[in-house]
């Protein structure tokens, strides 16, 4: 497995990513709820890429930070809150209108 990934895996994932961010960016979802998304994604998926069966062991925080790069303490955080939504971040009133005032049909002429 490549250190810093292929260039055919990034090419991949940033054509996953564009329509991800801009369904983000329609619903109000902002960047550090979807990085929280995403780094449980992560360890999800390298907890499921390690595992070697029914009862098996947890792997160790160590091994997941270093197959995700995510640092170890955050690695931690997510194990112990699963399930947990990332967290909501309030709007500000001027972006609440603002999406208001672009998403409404009533605004469009």
């Amino acid at each position: 497995m490549p250190a810093s990934g292929d260039g055919a895996a990034i090419d991949a994932l940033l054509a996953v990513l564009r329509p991800l961010a801009r369904l983000a960016i329609d619903h109000g979802v902002q960047f550090g709820q979807l990085e929280e998304l995403v780094k449980r994604a992560m360890v999800e998926a390298a907890m499921q890429a390690i595992a070697t069966g029914a009862g098996a062991a947890a792997p160790p925080i160590s091994r997941l930070s270093v197959m995700t790069g995510i640092h170890r303490k955050e690695v931690k955080r997510l194990l112990e809150t699963p399930g947990e939504e990332a967290p909501l971040a309030g709007r500000s009133l001027a972006a609440e209108a603002f999406t208001r005032w672009v998403t409404d049909p009533r605004f469009h002429d």
